[in-house]
């Protein structure tokens, strides 16, 4: 039997957002914003047949479903006010991760999030083997997936 290829695509988002570490011992610690950058990797084989015979997924799809389950939250939002964690890249990164695989069919494997031009975090499936994260709300997990 042939083994069926694994591939991985990434697909680049961008929003600004404001927020603030309360707490912290430096500068974040006051309000600020960024122009967060946010690659999303999904990993799968290849799909074997039908309009997106080839693809891992059609960039089209993960687009739509970026927008609706995280850009609809993230984008021009003041991140102390939607996220139910301190607003880290790493806890984001965290929050992404989850939120796309418990609410879309989507593949997801690495979310790496640029929060400055020199600096991100990245999160990748294994990360959390055995490890609880309260990243979503009660009233998320309880909507339908996309």
């Amino acid at each position: 039997m042939q083994q069926l290829p694994i591939a991985e695509v990434t697909k680049t988002f961008r929003f600004e957002s404001s927020h603030q570490l309360y707490g912290h011992n430096g500068k974040c610690a006051r309000v600020h914003g960024h122009s967060y950058i946010v690659e999303l990797t999904l990993r799968g084989n290849l799909i074997q047949e039908g309009s997106s015979e080839g693809m891992v997924v059609d960039f089209g799809d993960i687009k739509h479903v970026w927008f609706k389950l995280i850009d609809s939250v993230l984008d021009h939002a003041h991140l102390n006010d939607v996220l139910p964690v301190r607003s880290t890249a790493e806890n984001m990164c965290f929050w992404i991760l989850n939120r796309l695989k418990q609410m879309s069919h989507l593949p997801v494997h690495k979310i790496r999030l640029w929060e400055t031009a020199s600096g991100s975090a990245t999160i990748w499936i294994g990360d959390q083997v055995g490890v609880e994260f309260p990243y979503l709300t009660k009233k998320e997990l309880e909507e339908e997936p996309v």
